[in-house]
């Protein structure tokens, strides 16, 4: 049956289930002794058998004549599709073609109506700039900027301006270029015209704007030779809530607490550093300045990542009302308040810190208040650290430990 199953005549099959049932029925007549009865319920099943297989057989072609022309649609379709898509991406590309053109035309019509742009040093390098010819450039904070990254809007004039301040933090040091290629335009051309006594080419901004005078006499004294003025807008910028407590007091613009004594010791990790007691102490102070006004913009600064991480950490909910980060990260930023967090307990304060740019960059970014936390006696073992602490203990006021724990339910 199976054989005959595959021919495409089914009366092959109906002769085969014939065959097969006799053949049955001569095998049960002879060990029943049966009459013709069994045989013709045999046919009659065959018959049966034959119309179900033709009806499943005529289904089947059915359903294959349906596929069959379901793929020829499938074909025409992908073929139909294949050359609109092919004609929609020509016209695409033409459109997109168009518009660029359109707006090469605007920009270099805009560009040349332009008198001053502005640009990144390396957005500089963009075409825009390739249609105007440029008089002069103007490299605002050029002393952050390596020799290597002032090359491409350099070239684009023959005069330049560079304006920034090599008292401060020079480029971030990238490992692959050499010392030379680190260092910035800006103090490399300075300390040349140095060298030839060439001071016309350069010139001291002595008058800033941002602090107070009390911050900027700090500053003036130590970095800048008592060279710095401070502007009228800015001279006398106080706090506005008098509270009597030493630290927050309005008439106090530049404290140090001093924890000396105090048992406190940093915690070194992985080279990096954090000190759990100023933090504690930092937050004490920040909760109540908060809780008298939240009308000030306050920033914690620190030498180490590991300071700032743990601090941002115990902040938590109010993180959103102070900023904290690392000096090198604030440079170019300020706020009303700057909490400097010096971190290390004992032994000396390091290279690192006792670094001129990074002490000048710390102790320029308050407005109205600075607030610095460390311990006098390891301040001391530095250069530039134990300067600072002497200007503050003769000029302004220091927080003995035995004071702060009074007031700021420290152990």
């Amino acid at each position: 049956v199976d054989l005959c199953a595959t021919d495409r005549e089914p009366q092959s099959l109906a002769l085969a289930c014939q065959l097969i049932l006799s053949r049955r029925y001569d095998d049960r007549l002879a060990r029943h002794n049966s009459d013709e009865t069994l045989l013709q319920v045999q046919l009659a099943n065959t018959s049966d058998l034959l119309e179900t297989w033709i009806g499943m057989k005529n289904s089947f072609l059915s359903q294959k004549r349906s596929m069959q022309a379901d793929e020829r649609r499938h074909i025409y379709i992908q073929r139909t599709l294949g050359k609109k898509s092919r004609l929609l991406s020509m016209l695409i590309e033409f459109y997109k073609q168009q518009i660029r053109e359109i707006r090469k035309t605007l920009s270099k019509g805009i560009m040349e109506e332009c008198d001053v742009v502005a640009a990144t040093t390396y957005a500089s390098i963009s075409p825009l700039l390739d249609v105007i010819d440029i008089d002069t450039v103007v490299m605002d904070e050029a002393s952050q900027v390596s020799l290597i990254n002032s090359i491409i809007p350099l070239v684009r004039a023959d005069k330049f301006v560079l304006v920034g301040d090599d008292r401060q933090l020079e480029p971030i040091n990238e490992d692959c270029l050499s010392t030379t290629l680190n260092e910035s335009v800006f103090t490399r051309l300075k300390r040349y015209h140095e060298e030839i006594e060439n001071t016309n080419s350069y010139t001291f901004l002595d008058t800033q704007y941002r602090m107070n005078n009390e911050i900027a006499d700090i500053s003036s004294e130590i970095f800048y030779d008592n060279q710095l003025k401070t502007a009228d807008v800015a001279f006398n910028r106080r706090l506005d809530v008098d509270i009597d407590d030493t630290v927050l007091s309005k008439n106090n613009s530049v404290v140090f607490i001093d924890f000396k004594g105090s048992g406190a010791c940093h915690i070194t990790n992985g080279g990096t550093h954090y000190n759990m007691f100023e933090i504690r102490i930092i937050h004490n102070i920040i909760s109540q300045m908060l809780d008298l006004t939240k009308n000030y913009e306050i920033g914690v600064i620190t030498p180490y990542r590991l300071q700032r991480d743990k601090l941002k950490g115990v902040f938590g909910d109010i993180s959103d009302s102070v900023e904290i980060d690392t000096i090198d990260r604030f440079q170019g930023r300020e706020k009303d308040v700057i909490i400097f967090s010096f971190v290390r307990a004992s032994g000396n304060v390091g290279k690192f810190i006792d670094n001129r740019s990074r002490l000048n960059v710390a102790i320029t970014r308050a407005r109205k208040k600075l607030i610095v936390i460390g311990n006098s006696d390891v301040l001391k073992t530095g250069s530039f650290t134990k300067r600072i602490f002497d200007k503050i203990e003769k000029d302004h006021i220091i927080v003995p430990y035995a004071e702060l724990k009074k007031n700021y339910a420290l152990p």
